[in-house]
């Protein structure tokens, strides 16, 4: 790369490095003003995850979800003793054991406990957890078109239209993220569904970022993209793991844009244009 392309490379990522700060500043300001919608009282909205419409049709209301649970039978949750016994009741039920892909998704963003992932330093290390605890999460990973389904999902899955359904849609964003950045789940996708995905993650962080009041994250959406161009771009992954904190970022999903340079950052941009459009 010579002189005057390295220049262009960091004032390209001067501007996306500017634009992700003053996001960035936007929610911490909105956090500290409490300014976010507070959907926790809102009767509107379910406590279950709502399969996007083209998905997958429910039946009988939601029926993709453990027995016991929280929301449909507080009492007998309220009996259990302790995070085992949950663990032990939120398990896929033996009649999902030969549910289709699809239906089985559909349990797994159900699972009672998968927000136990947000209690960790980082939500990789979370994920692993609520993988080990969750048979249905084990199960999936096991299934060959697990990753074209998930794919389908996230395609699916409009920001606006579930955060007016889900009373958890940003946290279950993530959830779906995560899901699918899994190494297993990732190498079940063709090199096109790869930059089909980063696509989405491209058009999905743009809207995140775009948004004035907006309560999505945009962490684990960048992951995704990445780690999702980099199985599918052999260009891509070597300008990632030429940058320490790009590379630290794909491997440990904690991001520190301090420690991705502005050149680093506008050939990132570069190659994301030039695969995805």
């Amino acid at each position: 790369m010579g002189v005057a392309s390295r220049a262009v490379r960091a004032e390209d990522g001067r501007r996306i490095r500017k634009a992700f700060n003053e996001y960035a500043e936007r929610v911490v300001r909105l956090r500290e003003n409490d300014e976010f919608e507070d959907s926790d009282d809102d009767s509107a909205l379910s406590d279950w995850f709502t399969a996007p419409e083209g998905f997958l049709p429910v039946k009988d209301g939601n029926v993709y979800k453990s027995v016991i649970n929280p929301y449909d039978t507080p009492e007998e949750w309220d009996l259990l003793e302790d995070a085992e016994e949950m663990r032990e009741v939120s398990q896929l039920p033996e009649t999902a054991r030969n549910a289709t892909t699809a239906e089985l998704v559909l349990y797994c963003m159900n699972y009672n406990l998968f927000d136990d992932m947000f209690v960790y330093e980082s939500m990789l290390e979370g994920f692993d957890v609520v993988k080990q605890d969750y048979d249905g999460l084990r199960l999936l990973a096991a299934r060959e078109d697990a990753g074209t389904v998930l794919v389908n999902l996230y395609k699916a899955y409009k920001l606006n239209d579930q955060s007016q359904l889900d009373r958890s849609a940003c946290l279950r964003l993530d959830y779906l993220e995560t899901m699918l950045a899994q190494p297993e789940i990732l190498a079940k996708l063709t090199d096109e569904q790869c930059r089909e995905l980063a696509a989405e993650c491209c058009s999905k962080a743009t809207q995140i970022m775009n948004a004035r009041n907006d309560e999505y994250g945009i962490t684990q959406t960048l992951y995704l993209g990445v780690k999702s161009l980099m199985r599918a771009d052999s260009e891509f992954a070597r300008i990632v793991n030429g940058s320490d904190g790009a590379r630290t970022f794909a491997e440990t999903g904690v991001l520190a844009p301090s420690k991705i340079s502005n050149a680093d950052l506008g050939a990132m941009a570069a190659r994301v244009r030039l695969v995805i459009g």
